[in-house]
């Protein structure tokens, strides 16, 4: 299609591979599959370079990959990825077309997938553009003969539409999913990667919004909520102050968790939320008839969710930058997964996401000869804490071997963080699973800060560069 490498020939592999239990009318049947997937099929990738590519990249040695497989991923997403990673590389020609100032005109659809309307839809999408079917859609052959009887006289080159009609026309859809898609699609094959944009940010909002009960990451609704949670880190230069974007987006964020507790409320859902919504305390309702901005539970919901996305993006960011900084410290990871748990640690006390906190004393307090009185609001530099050396030797080396030790990356005591568990779980498993396939990375620029309150250490970019060997 359009002049790739592999388009039907992917299919026909990923059905004899895939789908050989579905016998003769296994296209019908996956195609069916794959409509059940959503579009996007929920955040899986596939390059579709399994025989090189000609067009628009030109690399013979191009290979296929699919990127972002799960457990939650079944055959019907793989094969939806399948089709929308042909889409994606049509798209590309379209798109290099247009950069060189010729503009297709019309885009005819022929061969074997105008029989498969995922595959349409995703390449109409994709490309922004109408597909025309026309009633024969064989391509080359019925073309060879029209040919012919141009060539002896028995037909003139405007009889076409007397010869094949126009069936239907594919329509372009706006599709949010693959909006964010078809970008890292490109950046994909050219083997780079934000690893705090890309993944970084986008897991820790996913598995957090899905825990809360918020929308998913393949909802619609999910892309405006994204929006608004950067946008409460809006701040003017050198000024900690809210700007009015900031503000509008509190409120905005206060609204939409107002209309979701009447929501859990008359439809109960097997998430935090609805548990927060039916808890009582001491036997009475923890929320209100009424909800209002002073409610304490839009106070609840405000600080759970900022402290489940930004903290541990900054800890997945970090700790991708430091491995790529201390290369020899990466090996011993990568030579043993089972030291995974120790870069994390090594992480949150080397560059703790939370460098500081601060608290007010509610009595006189004497520390080191020092007395604290009643009232006065004091400073907890976590981050220095952290690189005290009368608790770690050497302690700005990032080092990994340091065994077992305190830190207070995610604070201690009472206000010691509930999500800590989580941050440790979902770094964990991001560096185990991506790690290998990175190998031997490094950074491809330098890492920028992510615009956040000044007591935060948060990665909004961290580009990175692998098979650098």
């Amino acid at each position: 299609m359009a002049g790739l490498a592999t388009s039907g020939t992917l299919t026909h592999w990923f059905r004899d591979q895939f789908a050989r239990d579905l016998g003769d009318a296994a296209f019908g049947l996956l195609v069916t599959e794959a409509e059940a997937s959503p579009k996007g099929a929920k955040g899986l990738l596939c390059l579709p370079y399994f025989s090189g590519e000609r067009t628009p990249i030109h690399d013979p040695q191009a290979v296929g990959a699919f990127f972002g497989l799960n457990l939650t991923h079944g055959r019907g997403d793989m094969f939806r990825a399948v089709l929308e990673g042909i889409a994606s590389g049509t798209a590309h020609v379209m798109e290099t077309c247009r950069d060189l100032g010729t503009v297709p005109s019309r885009v005819l659809a022929v061969g074997g997938g105008t029989k498969n309307a995922v595959w349409m839809q995703a390449t109409s999408d994709f490309g922004g553009v109408p597909q025309i079917v026309a009633e024969k859609t064989i391509g080359a052959s019925y073309g060879n003969a029209f040919l012919a009887a141009v060539a002896v006289g028995a037909a003139t080159p405007a009889d076409i539409t007397l010869w094949n009609p126009v069936a239907r026309v594919v329509q372009p859809q706006a599709v949010p999913a693959y909006a964010r898609q078809y970008p890292l699609f490109k950046r994909l094959y050219a083997q780079t990667r934000d690893i705090a944009h890309e993944l970084a940010w986008p897991l820790p909002f996913d598995v957090f919004f899905n825990l809360l009960g918020l929308p998913s990451v393949h909802d619609d609704k999910f892309s405006q909520l994204e929006k608004w949670t950067h946008q409460l880190k809006h701040r003017e230069p050198n000024s900690p102050e809210l700007t009015p974007i900031s503000k509008a987006a509190a409120e905005n964020i206060r609204n939409y968790f107002k209309e979701l507790i009447e929501d859990r409320r008359k439809k109960p859902s097997d998430d935090l939320l609805t548990h927060i919504v039916n808890a009582e305390i001491e036997g009475k309702p923890f929320v209100e008839g009424e909800v209002t901005e002073d409610s304490e539970v839009l106070g609840l919901l405000t600080l759970l969710f900022l402290g489940g996305v930004e903290s541990t993006a900054g800890l997945i960011g970090s700790v991708f930058k430091l491995l790529a900084e201390n290369p020899d410290q990466r090996a011993l990871v990568l030579a043993d997964p089972s030291r995974v748990s120790d870069a994390i640690e090594e992480t949150l006390r080397w560059s703790s996401p939370l460098q500081e906190t601060a608290r007010t004393a509610i009595r006189d307090v004497e520390l080191h000869g020092t007395t604290i009185p009643a009232g006065s609001r004091v400073v907890l530099v976590t981050g220095a804490a952290n690189r005290d050396d009368r608790q770690f030797e050497n302690p700005d080396k990032f080092d990994i071997s340091r065994g077992k030790f305190r830190h207070f990356g995610f604070g201690e005591g009472l206000h010691r963080c509930l999500g800590a568990p989580l941050a440790r779980l979902e770094a964990s498993i991001v560096l185990e699973e991506v790690l290998p396939l990175l190998g031997e990375y490094e950074l491809s620029q330098p890492a920028t800060f992510y615009p956040s309150s000044p007591n935060m250490y948060v990665w909004k970019n961290v580009p990175i560069r692998f098979n650098v060997a």
